[in-house]
């Protein structure tokens, strides 16, 4: 009785993807932004036999968020660029 290596790929890409969120209220004057840029993620699921591969990366992920309030002008900035997450399963048959 054989088993034939089945082999399962699922990928999902997102690139050049950006969001921008504006807030204004005028008279203390509150504006948010978010931008993300150049993100893009990949999942892949090989299964041989019994032998699963998982693998999960994010490559190139950049989030800058800036908050401007003026009047009392409070600025924050939080950036993440070049971040890249690898995760790895391997099940192996025990027979």
């Amino acid at each position: 009785m054989a088993i034939v290596p089945g082999k399962i790929t699922v990928k999902s890409i997102a690139t050049f993807s950006r969001d921008i969120v504006k807030s204004i209220a005028f008279g203390s004057r509150v504006t948010t932004k978010i931008v993300v840029v150049c993100s893009e993620i990949t999942a892949k699921s090989i299964s041989f036999g019994s032998r699963i591969i998982a693998k999960s990366v994010t490559v190139y992920s950049r989030i800058t968020t800036k908050s401007v309030a003026f009047g009392s002008r409070i600025i924050a900035k939080s950036i993440v660029v070049c971040s890249r997450n690898t995760t790895s399963l391997l099940l192996f048959d025990d027979a």
